[in-house]
């Protein structure tokens, strides 16, 4: 399921590099649906661990393929987790962000650096 899972994120990688009408991306997005959809069912068929995996599948079954919907949006969140890390890690080693004080201290602290 899980080579299936990933095909369909690869192909669906590979169509946004090309240039195609919005009319087209909808078909597709659609057509990508229906075959998350048959990964579902098949996680919903196994253990705990594989249908609360697939029940989380479902909800977002409907905005995975924003990406291929909108081509200026990236298919992963690797960009937001980058530009997040330095804020977490400062909030992890310093312990500032204890309070409400130390949270708005670290945020506006971090964003003076960052511009």
């Amino acid at each position: 399921m899980y080579e299936k899972f990933s095909k369909i994120l690869s192909d669906a990688r590979i169509y946004c590099t090309l240039n195609h009408e919005k009319a087209q991306r909808i078909v597709y997005a659609n057509y990508l649906s229906g075959q998350i959809d048959d990964v579902i069912k098949r996680y919903l068929e196994g253990d705990d661990v594989m249908v609360s995996f697939g029940k989380k599948l479902k909800i977002a079954q409907n905005s995975l393929f924003t990406f291929v919907l909108f081509p200026k949006v990236p298919s992963t969140n690797n960009d937001t987790e980058r530009s997040i890390r330095k804020c977490v890690m400062h909030r992890n080693v310093r312990g500032q962000a204890k309070s409400n004080a130390g949270m708005r201290m670290l945020a506006v602290f971090l964003t003076c650096f960052e511009i």
